[in-house]
């Protein structure tokens, strides 16, 4: 008997599984899953791949997205900024090879476009390929191994004169804000004030307020993390985290700023450091800050990095089942990027994000 794919069955081995990978994360758990589900209504589709024994040799979750009309999208995983197949290593190939012709037959029972498969395994990417995919490396996480570099080394050895991030710091305390750990719906309330006007400046579409209140009842406090930067009741920024206890993980995700303070403060810079003296107090070993371009020269790349922050290259396979919408959205890109310079920055991005 050879490997074979099943659904998800087991949650209790699926749990396990994902918290003794290697490379497994809070986005590969069970808990995300619900959140996608209750605040996308997205259908998932979490696969287990099983040995000739029966024993787990990897995963795959999956969510059904219906992007721009007429895309059916199979991805792994939308609005999350980690995903993709867990394998153990003895498995890649022949896991990829079975997973690959479960897809073909799964799209067409459900009238799939696309596969849109992230990895950030290279090696196992590359099982994956077949002769009509394409893979795109436009964007990676940024990580910090606080074992080996803790917040003390961080401030005298990765923080230097010519980039100001001590100055940065010191500034908001000589001034008398502080980083909390936000507490209630009232904390969440501000937090979403800051994040709401945050993503419309920059012309992003901003998730509704009954999202971040759906994740804060189902993930607060063990699962989900407020930092607010405050003086008195003047609350100036925050950002949200996920946490992940069984692999010392924590995740940086959502972030507001009040802007109309121009360039007086780095709230950024504050909250990250805030961030940082959380987990290390805490004991966690590694602070995940998020998604963020390939591009060393993009401001989300330099930010990270200041912090002593190293890239990891995501690795986005797309693999087409119905060829010809495939051609159709590669074409619309195509067109899209002609027409970016042309367009307004809100609409490009908004379309960008559908394709």
């Amino acid at each position: 008997m050879s490997m074979f794919i099943e659904e998800l069955s087991d949650e209790r081995e699926w749990e396990e599984f994902v918290a003794t990978s290697p490379k497994g994360t809070f986005y590969h758990t069970l808990k995300w899953k619900k959140i996608l589900e209750d605040s996308f209504s997205f259908e998932t589709i979490y696969l287990v791949i099983r040995d000739s024994k029966g024993n787990i040799a990897g995963i795959c979750p999956f969510a059904l997205t219906k992007k721009l009309w007429p895309f059916k999208v199979l991805d792994s995983l939308p609005e999350s900024d980690l995903g993709g197949p867990l394998i153990k290593e003895e498995y890649k190939k022949e896991a990829a090879n079975v997973l690959k012709d479960y897809l073909k037959e799964l799209s067409s029972e459900k009238g799939i476009t696309y596969a849109r498969i992230r990895f950030s395994d290279a090696e196992l990417c590359e099982y994956f390929k077949t002769k009509t995919s394409k893979v795109e490396t436009g964007s990676g996480t940024m990580n910090l191994d606080l074992e080996e570099k803790p917040a003390d080394f961080i401030w005298s050895k990765v923080f230097t004169k010519k980039k100001n991030q001590r100055w940065f710091i010191r500034r908001f305390e000589r001034d008398g804000f502080q980083n909390r750990e936000a507490e209630g719906l009232e904390d969440l309330n501000k937090f979403y004030i800051l994040y709401y006007n945050n993503m419309n400046y920059i012309g992003a579409q901003p998730y509704p307020f009954n999202f971040f209140k759906n994740i804060w009842n189902s993930l607060y406090p063990d699962n989900l993390g407020i930092i607010l930067t405050e003086k008195e009741e003047n609350c100036i920024g925050g950002e949200s985290f996920f946490i992940y206890k069984e692999r010392k993980n924590i995740y940086q995700t959502y972030v507001g700023f009040d802007r109309d303070l121009g360039g007086k403060y780095r709230t950024y810079y504050y909250l990250n450091w805030g961030l940082i003296k959380w987990a290390e107090k805490y004991g966690f070993k590694y602070v995940c800050f998020g998604s963020t371009p390939s591009d060393p020269n993009s401001n989300h790349y330099s930010y990270k990095s200041n912090f002593g922050a190293e890239f990891n290259q995501d690795f986005f396979l797309y693999l087409p089942f119905n060829k010809k919408l495939f051609f159709l959205r590669e074409n619309a890109i195509k067109l899209g990027r002609k027409m970016r310079n042309k367009l307004p920055k809100t609409l490009v991005r908004r379309v960008e994000s559908k394709l």
